[in-house]
């Protein structure tokens, strides 16, 4: 802020600045509605000029999503082992049997390459 000491404002100064912060400043309640609705995306900060402040916090929350998702990860990956070696089991069964039926010699290797 640049220090104005010396120069005072009239009165019509104070009104002409208060008028337009009435109609064109930061409001409150806007201010309000963007952290309500698009808040996850710090539209409230970049509203209120905080543009530094909001890139941070958009990163923080992304940080703070991929690791509650990696803790989640933890207990879901026995599942997706599970759903994994089932989807391959049935892949391999159906080359297997195809295999057979061929009369050709069955290698896992190469069919779980093709699949």
């Amino acid at each position: 802020m640049n220090d104005h000491t010396a120069i005072t404002l009239t009165p019509e100064d104070r009104a002409a600045i208060e008028r337009y912060l009435d109609e064109k400043g930061p409001s409150l309640p806007v201010a309000y509605l963007f952290w309500f609705f698009i808040g996850i995306l710090s539209a409230h900060r970049f509203y209120l000029n905080r543009k530094a402040s909001a890139i941070v916090q958009i990163l923080l929350i992304l940080v703070v999503v991929g690791i509650v998702w990696w803790v989640i990860d933890a207990f879901l990956i026995p599942g997706m082992v599970a759903s994994e070696r089932a989807a391959l089991r049935r892949h391999l069964t159906g080359a297997a049997i195809e295999a057979r039926g061929r009369g050709r010699a069955f290698d896992p290797a190469r069919a779980a390459r093709n699949r």
